[in-house]
């Protein structure tokens, strides 16, 4: 006679309480991550819009909104000088004075 192969009791006992905790908090954390991951993709679709409509439109104003975002994010860097900073802080306050005084159009 053929003898049948024994059962695993692995996973046959009762769980802990620490596989109980997991597994009640597992699916609000993934939940979480894949909330805040839609989010993030939303985001990162609204600024390609706006990029999107910068190239199609070509308008003077919002090409200088772009310069000046360039400025600003280069001002946060941890390695800029006192002399940079000076030279953003200027180039900034000219784009600003550019956009609001020379270009036409309704400045928002």
């Amino acid at each position: 006679m053929a003898k049948e192969p024994e059962e695993d009791d692995a996973g046959a006992g009762e769980e802990t309480a620490a596989e109980r905790v997991v597994s009640s908090n597992l699916g609000v954390v993934i939940h979480f991550f894949l909330f805040a991951l839609a989010v993030l993709l939303l985001i990162a679709a609204a600024i390609a819009a706006e990029f999107a409509l910068l190239l199609l439109f070509h308008r003077m104003s919002a090409a200088v909104e772009v310069v000046v975002f360039v400025i600003a994010r280069k001002t946060v860097s941890p390695d800029i000088t006192a002399l940079d900073l000076l030279l953003c802080a200027a180039a900034i306050a000219g784009l600003i004075v550019l956009r609001f005084y020379y270009l036409p159009g309704k400045a928002t």
